[in-house]
């Protein structure tokens, strides 16, 4: 059974290559450049209209504005998703 990411006991580092699904409804953000004060705006959004399976590409546990968060690669590009919004996948449902 598929697992909420933000209630794993495993690391976020160790889930980079993991499939995870994740539910339509969904919202994943990119960011732009980060100012002095280590705060990046977000510059796109996307809001998934059908259920998607993706692999997780980065984690940057050290970097406060991506805490709870981990980058996905969804339709060629690369997205932050929060980790309450994903489901790891088992090697059984892949």
């Amino acid at each position: 059974m598929s697992q909420k990411l933000s209630q794993l006991n495993e690391s976020l580092s160790d889930l980079v290559g993991s499939l995870v699904y994740i539910p339509s409804e969904v919202t994943l953000s990119q960011f732009g450049e980060h100012d002095s004060r280590d705060n990046a705006a977000i510059t796109a959004q996307v809001k998934l209209l059908e259920p998607a399976i993706v692999p997780i590409v980065r984690c940057m546990v050290e970097a406060p504005h991506h805490n709870n968060t981990v980058e996905v690669y969804y339709e060629g590009q690369t997205w932050w998703a929060k980790t309450r919004d994903l489901y790891k996948l088992e090697d059984k449902e892949v």
